[in-house]
């Protein structure tokens, strides 16, 4: 299966799409690339849409990528960040990765629907 990685600011969040085959390189680029975006607003809303997603990485990888994603959160002042899920295996990683991405400045929740998901985003 292709990987597809769709990022796009929309009005008032960044929208991140992954589906297909995604590996831990794939992940930490585009952690990296939201780091070093100037134009992103200080106080950052992130929808991320998993649907469809393979995996293709360990768990311990997952620790990994938190430390990369916590280097990214100090760039800005407030993230609040909304995942949708549609898997369990990925539910499961996505609960590993963001309990170790502890921050003052980062809020998370997982969800099951995009628009459970943009009411507590945008609220």
């Amino acid at each position: 299966m292709d990987k597809d990685i769709k990022v796009e600011m929309k009005e008032h969040y960044l929208e991140v799409s992954l589906k297909g085959d995604i590996e831990f390189s794939d992940y930490f680029e585009l952690l990296q690339g939201v780091g070093t975006q100037k134009d992103l607003p200080k106080k950052l809303r992130v929808l991320g849409i998993d649907n469809g997603l393979n995996i293709k990485f360990s768990p311990s990888d997952t620790l990994k990528l938190a430390d990369v994603r916590k280097q990214t959160i100090e760039q800005f002042e407030d993230v609040k960040h909304a995942y949708v899920v549609d898997d369990p295996m990925n539910t499961a990683l996505a609960v590993l990765t963001t309990s170790e991405t502890q921050s003052p400045n980062y809020s998370v929740k997982i969800f099951s629907s995009k628009k459970a998901a943009l009411d507590w985003l945008l609220e």
